[in-house]
């Protein structure tokens, strides 16, 4: 009887997926995480997250702004810049039968930038592309047997890029930029399953591996007392190399089953963007859109398919000038932004949309090397109308931006 239960349930172990996605979460996020890749981070996190996130048409002077290479040519000259970001979300879960609570805290990213050639800025990086983070419970029907058997579907993964990236500065206006990167990382599951005196582990993993390239340029000029950027960047569609392996385990997770190893392919999508920023004095407004092209893809599984992901951005900043003994200088630097989301999920026919609002700050130290930021941002994601869920988050992000003079030796390296 025990080895039919388990053939049966090896057998509905994707289709598992898709038990009541209602049902509790304890303590971990994001219960959409169970579809597809999980969480998609279309934007960057770093010191303009206050700013709603751009970065399309935004330098790299106070912080390392990944979402376009061309900015890293911004990056000053004979210095050497530290990023580290993380950050954390506070989340309530809206159906029309429960509300939950859960809550995360996670490495965003860790990036080194310097410009050791004049008008030429390079950085080593690495970034959190995806996140899985669920954990669902609910009852399973066995063809042939009388009750329901009690089921838990654990999460857990998510991809990730290092990167390597060069922005030439040309003629003082237009920069170009290119990064080559190295995505890999994996998507895990499992499912736990109460049998009758027994328990079993049904666990399916799938990892992910490539090159990816992506280009940018930005381009400066000044109207009157206005300084204006526009950028645009473009990453083709790559072929992911995916290993999957499936198994069973028992309660000590000593091997039932072991299948053996499937090899295969995942179209990632073309993304692209373009932006606009100006500035005047000390104040900075800008807008921006993202697209990634899961749609031709094709990309589905069991309860959802794949459409483009697209996302709108607009935010402004405001310098206050601080007054020192050696002249006037930049001080605290506040934002403030908006961001709408179209998820590259759609759910039972359902599309997943999120809104939100972020506002921010950025304090540099005495010296104006270093920079300390911190974003917030308050929305929502989905509906609270089966299948889909409504998620009220706040989320926040804390960026350190620390700067020295390069050396050689014992001497600062300098360019005239």
């Amino acid at each position: 009887m025990k080895k039919r239960l388990i053939r049966i349930l090896t057998t509905s172990v994707i289709m598992l997926a898709t038990v009541e996605v209602s049902m509790a979460q304890h303590g971990l996020n994001s219960i959409y995480s169970a579809y597809g890749l999980g969480d998609y981070y279309i934007r960057d996190n770093n010191a303009y997250y206050g700013m709603g996130q751009l970065g399309v048409a935004l330098k790299s002077d106070k912080t390392i702004n990944d979402l376009n290479p061309a900015s890293y040519s911004s990056i000053q000259g004979g210095r050497f810049m530290l990023d580290v970001s993380f950050g954390g979300s506070a989340v309530q879960y809206v159906s029309d039968k429960e509300n939950h609570s859960a809550g995360d805290f996670t490495f965003k990213r860790a990036a080194i930038g310097f410009n050791v050639i004049k008008n030429w800025g390079s950085v080593v990086g690495l970034r959190r592309y995806t996140d899985v983070n669920y954990l669902t419970i609910g009852q399973k029907s066995i063809d042939g047997a009388a009750t329901q058997i009690p089921i838990s579907i654990e999460g857990s993964g998510g991809l990730n890029q290092a990167y390597f990236g060069n922005s030439f500065l040309i003629k003082k206006r237009l920069s170009l930029g290119v990064t080559v990167g190295y995505m890999f990382g994996s998507v895990n599951q499992k499912q736990t399953a109460a049998l009758p005196n027994a328990q079993y582990n049904f666990v399916n993993n799938t990892y992910y591996s490539q090159f990816t390239v992506n280009t940018g340029l930005q381009y400066t000029f000044n109207t009157k007392s206005y300084y204006w950027t526009l950028g645009a960047f473009f990453q083709p569609q790559i072929s992911l190399n995916t290993l999957t392996d499936n198994g069973v385990t028992d309660i000590n997770d000593n091997p039932v089953i072991n299948d053996k190893e499937v090899e295969g392919k995942f179209k990632f999508p073309t993304a692209f963007g373009g932006g606009i920023s100006v500035q005047k004095n000390r104040i900075k407004i800008g807008a921006d859109y993202i697209q990634h092209n899961w749609k031709e893809t094709g990309y589905r599984g069991s309860g959802f398919e794949s459409t483009n992901a697209q996302s709108f951005a607009a935010g402004a900043s405001y310098t206050l000038t601080r007054h020192t003994i050696w002249g006037d200088a930049p001080g605290l630097t506040l934002y403030a932004g908006y961001i709408n989301e179209l998820s590259y999920l759609i759910i039972q026919g359902h599309k997943l949309t999120s809104n939100a609002v972020t506002v921010g700050l950025t304090l540099p130290n005495v010296n104006n090397l270093n920079n300390y930021s911190v974003g917030l941002k308050f929305g929502t994601r989905g509906q609270s109308t089966f299948p889909l869920v409504k998620e009220n988050f706040v989320q926040f992000v804390v960026n350190l931006s620390l700067s020295d003079f390069m050396r050689v030796g014992a001497r600062k390296y300098r360019y005239d």
